[in-house]
């Protein structure tokens, strides 16, 4: 992970983790899912103005990164990501999960996103959406998409509105 300076483009700092993508900010630290020495996938959380690594989540000890999805930052000192089929929401100070949740299938999940005091993720075959401070499952819907089974849905909120994208290709 490299910082830059908005105006001139300078190097600022680079930061040692290696970087398996999914990166993710807010005024706390960056995110970023990255190897462990020891080859273990795991969230890591950067001091934005040096660079040094604040805390370790270790991720499964699964070899897909695909099912992996870019952590998501929230209010009031949270972050939510899904992993090889769990949900996950983190205290951002400590790294330290608050709750954690099995999801229905180990396949691929969208980012998650937040409505209110609700968070929502989904799977080409159903949407999820979960109360942020207990973990418990408000409701659910399997809609199947039969064209797209393998790919990772995007889900946008907007107003009292959810909308999930499904494709066959990722992006």
């Amino acid at each position: 992970v490299t910082a830059l300076e908005p105006a001139s483009g300078a190097i600022l700092w680079q930061a040692s983790p290696h970087s398996l993508g999914y990166l993710a900010a807010d005024k706390h630290a960056i995110y970023t899912v990255a190897q462990s020495e020891l080859g273990e996938k795991q969230l890591c959380a950067l001091n934005p103005h040096n660079g040094e690594v604040r805390w370790n989540f270790l991720l499964p000890d699964r070899t897909d990164v695909a099912k992996i999805t870019r952590p998501s930052p929230l209010e009031q000192n949270r972050l939510a990501l899904t992993a090889h089929g769990e949900l996950w929401l983190l205290d951002t100070q400590t790294g330290q999960p608050i709750w954690s949740h099995r999801l229905p299938s180990d396949t691929c999940w969208s980012p998650v996103q937040r409505m209110g005091s609700r968070l929502c993720v989904a799977s080409s075959q159903e949407i999820l959406v979960f109360d942020i401070q207990t973990g418990s499952t408000l409701w659910r819907n399997n809609y199947r998409c039969q064209t797209c089974p393998s790919s990772q849905p995007q889900v946008a909120v907007q107003g009292d509105q959810i909308f999930v994208g499904l494709a066959l290709l990722n992006g």
